[in-house]
Parts: C-alpha cells; sequence; structure tokens
C-alpha cells in the first residue's frame, strides 16, 4: 500500500488501468492557482507519447468539456485524431474513450479518463464502473490533502507522522485495526478504542475489534455518541459526563470521551473514539492528534475499499459471474499432474453483437458461459478469458477424459438454440486443447497452445475440436469421429 498521497493516486490510477484494460488511464486535476486550468496529475499507459504533465483549459477537447460540463461521457468509436485530446504529442490509433469528473461538493476537482486501440470497450456499465472509481479518486485526493493540511497545522505532533504512514501501509481492516490500536496506546492515554467502520454493502456501520476481546457488531447512530459524529461529520470532546452511551460494549465508569469521524467525500465511512475514566483526561492536542488519526485511517481505508474492489473486477467478470483468466494465472498458474486446459472460442460471434446490440451480446455471452458450465459439469473450472472466449481448467485429466468433456461442451452449446431479447439463433463453437504436462506445466503456456490448437481446427478444416501438436491415437481416434 501506498507510503504518501502521490503514491496512492498513482496506484488507484494504475488498479483503474487494469480493470478497464485500457491503453492509458489518465488523471487530471484543476490547477488550484489558475482555475481554469486541467493539469495532467499521473497516469498509466501503454504509449511513450504522452506528455507528462500537460495542461491545457477547462473546455479544451473531450477531458476540458468534462470539466466544464461536471457530465461523464463514453465513446465508442472514437474518430477525431488523439491529439484533440490534448495529452498526446503524436497520433495513436485510439478508439474508444470514456471520462468521468471528480467532485470536491459541487466543483468539478478533476477529470479521470481511459482510453483503448479497440472499438465499443467502455459500455455503459463500464462508465458505471469509472464513475465509482472517480468518487473513490476523489474522496482518496480530499482526505490526502486534509491529512496533509492538518498535519502541518499540528506541528507539535510531528511524532504522528510514523504513525501515519503505517496506517496508510496497511493491507486489510484487521491490520488498519491492530496498527491503530497500538499507536494510538503510545500516542493517547486512554482506557478504551473503538474503531467503526462503514460495511461494504453499505447497510450501515458495524464496530471493528481494536483491542484484544472486542466483538464485532452493528453500530445504531441514533444510541450513541460515536453514532452521532458519523451523522453529523463532526468531532466530539466531552471533559465530564456521565450516563450518555458512548458506543456499544465500552464498559462502565468512563468520565472523559473524544471521538473523531472518518470523512470521504463529505460523508463519513466510520470513526474513531476513546474513553477515559478519568475527568478532563484528554488534552486539545489530544482532540488534534485524534482528528489527524482519522483523516489518515479514513485515507487507508478508503484506498483499500477501492484495492479490494478492484481485485475483485480483475478476478471476477461481471458479464458472466466467472472468474477471469487473471484469476487462473495467479491463483492457478501451474499444473501439478496430468491435467488439459481447453479455450472455447465462439465462431463468428460479431453476427450476434451486430443482431443483438452489445447488451444482448453480454446476455448471449451469459447463456453460453452457462451452457459450458453444463457441458463441463463438476469435472473442471471455467474461466472467461476475453471477449467471445473462455478457459476450461481439467485437472486431473488425461487426454481421453478431455475428448469427453469437449464433446459434451459442444453438444451443450449447440443441442438447443439460444433465445435472447425476442430472437432465436444458433451459436457454434470450436474448441482446442493443451495437456499437461506433455504441452507444459504453466497455464500461460497452455492457454497459448491452446489458443494454437482451436485455431488450427478452424483454419485446417478438421472440425472443431484439436489438440495442440500430436494427440495420443485414442484421443486422436476420437477426434476424427467428431469431425463434421
Amino acid at each position: 500500500m501506498p507510503q504518501s498521497l502521490d503514491e496512492e493516486i498513482l496506484r488507484a490510477v494504475r488498479l483503474v488501468a487494469n480493470v478497464t484494460d485500457a491503453f492509458t488511464s489518465a488523471l487530471f486535476l484543476v490547477d488550484d492557482k489558475k482555475g481554469d486550468v486541467l493539469r495532467l496529475k499521473t497516469f498509466q499507459s501503454l504509449s511513450a507519447s504522452v506528455i507528462d504533465g500537460a495542461e491545457f483549459p477547462i473546455g479544451a477537447g473531450l477531458v476540458g468539456w468534462v470539466a466544464k460540463t461536471g457530465n461523464s461521457t463514453q465513446t465508442s468509436n472514437f474518430k477525431a485524431d488523439s491529439s484533440t485530446l490534448q495529452f498526446y504529442a503524436q497520433r495513436e490509433d485510439i478508439k474508444s474513450f470514456a471520462a468521468s469528473p471528480l467532485f470536491d461538493g459541487d466543483r468539478v476537482m478533476g477529470v479521470l479518463c481511459v482510453d483503448s486501440k479497440q472499438s465499443y470497450v467502455f459500455t455503459e456499465k463500464m462508465g458505471k464502473i469509472l464513475d465509482e472509481f472517480a468518487a473513490t479518486l476523489a474522496g482518496i485526493i480530499i482526505n490526502g490533502r486534509r491529512r496533509i493540511r492538518l498535519n502541518v497545522e499540528a506541528v507539535a505532533l510531528h511524532d504522528l507522522a510514523d504513525v501515519i504512514n503505517k496506517l496508510t501501509a496497511c493491507e486489510s481492516v484487521s491490520e488498519l485495526s491492530q496498527t491503530l490500536r497500538l499507536a494510538v496506546q503510545s500516542a493517547i492515554q486512554h482506557d478504551h478504542l473503538a474503531l467503526a467502520l462503514k460495511s461494504h454493502d453499505g447497510d450501515g456501520f458495524h464496530m471493528v475489534g481494536a483491542q484484544d476481546g472486542a466483538s464485532a457488531e452493528p453500530l445504531p447512530l441514533n444510541h450513541y455518541r460515536l453514532g452521532w459524529a458519523i451523522q453529523h461529520c463532526r468531532p466530539i470532546n466531552i471533559s465530564h459526563e456521565e450516563g450518555v452511551k458512548v458506543f456499544p460494549g465500552e464498559g462502565q465508569g468512563w468520565r472523559s470521551f473524544i471521538a473523531a469521524p472518518m470523512i470521504s467525500h463529505q460523508s463519513a465511512v466510520g470513526a474513531i473514539g476513546l474513553v477515559s475514566k478519568k475527568a478532563r483526561a484528554f488534552r486539545q492536542s489530544d482532540y488534534k492528534a485524534l482528528q489527524i488519526l482519522a483523516a489518515a485511517c479514513s485515507s487507508a481505508f478508503t484506498s483499500l475499499y477501492l484495492h479490494n474492489r478492484s481485485r475483485k473486477a480483475i478476478y471476477h467478470d461481471t458479464i458472466t459471474s466467472l472468474p477471469t483468466h487473471r484469476y487462473l494465472l495467479e491463483k492457478r498458474g501451474q499444473f501439478a499432474g496430468p491435467g488439459a486446459l481447453l479455450t472455447v472460442n465462439a465462431l463468428r460471434f460479431e453476427k450476434v453483437n451486430t443482431k443483438l446490440g452489445h447488451d444482448g451480446g453480454d446476455l448471449a455471452l451469459a447463456e453460453l458461459a452457462g451452457r459450458i458450465k453444463t457441458g463441463v459439469g463438476s469435472a473442471g473450472l471455467v474461466c472467461r478469458y476475453f471477449g467471445d472466449k473462455y478457459i476450461v481448467i481439467l485437472s486431473p485429466c488425461q487426454a481421453d477424459g478431455a475428448v469427453e468433456i469437449m464433446e459434451s461442451i459442444t453438444r451443450a452449446v449447440e443441442s438447443e438454440p439460444f433465445f435472447i431479447k425476442g430472437v432465436r439463433f444458433n451459436m457454434r463453437v470450436s474448441i482446442g486443447a493443451a495437456l499437461s504436462p506433455t504441452d507444459g506445466k504453466d497455464a500461460e503456456e497452455l492457454i497459448a497452445k491452446a489458443n494454437i490448437a482451436a485455431q488450427s481446427a478452424r483454419e485446417q478444416g478438421r472440425g472443431k475440436l484439436s489438440f495442440f501438436g500430436s494427440a495420443p491415437t485414442s484421443a486422436a481416434f476420437k477426434l476424427r469421429s467428431l469431425e463434421r
């Protein structure tokens, strides 16, 4: 995880590029001094011609238009010279473009954009995902700037810098909670610490165990002072008061309480509360220090939330609900024993997109995935590769077993017509196979060889099923029997 605001921003932009498979992912921010100028803050690109630090007036080009109007845009068939985007030094064959504004309240503070050299990449669904990334990035920037500002104001609390770095380096909520507990123990004298965070599903807030033995439970905002800090996005400092509920499970006999909300994009994502049995236990510097820690935790939690959502998006295909090939490569990159890897390619799928449109095409891809899973059954794992291509992992499996699964997939896909959006049509597939350990043990190598096999089957007219290289005799006989 990042150690500074610039590193947090760059990491987020890189994640956007990975999730969207963009040629270039770029973040532009409004120049606070000039006010009417956008400046390229950071980017991730496969191009060497991106102008580092590029700046142009708000309103200029597509990026400038998004900043001026505050509206998102998706261009599926970009036909203009890429130099009109204002940040390429030379022409790039850009065919798709999407951009979303970043807001600080009602003010546009920047623009997040992605482009691709393939047409029709950024659908309406991808546009919504980009909007979410833009909103989360805005929260990271706002909280990071607040953290920096508070840190500058609290010069006397310079020893918190190391704590803040440790908080922003946390890679899980449990690690964040434990790091915060240890940090506050040495920085602020207290008897109990409570950490409340917004649930990932957006359904209320819950307590996170920040001390040994603490139990997690929901936080009703209307019944506790910690909930008040969240509801009103305001810190609390109570120096001498008894009988008021501060947070669930706080125990008895407290006389001092301070709390600070963790604010992201003008709304609270959590809060930190400290209790002491002493009256007037907390100094003004403690109150200020807790606000600094809350700002750091807010930034860290927002980064964790973005990171976890991005990793989920990388591993999970939203159209088919299948694992992605990235999941396959990272989690099951090596075959431990005999097995087979299949690539299943839909034939002439572009006609489906033409007939049904891209939303209908997505429905067809989802049904195709379901039929492939039916054909595979419990014998293996089905993954989405890209476009109209799928990967099947069979392990353990011999060549003859692979042929049976290939035939089963073909039957499941081709035996019944598809019926989507009132249109009935048939779909055909070609399947290539590579064997482990004969053709290798590395999944990436086997994918490449299975693709060669599938392409060979189509080009040489040997039917729709093929092994890479020379298949074993019995398997080759079965393949010949399946040719059409």
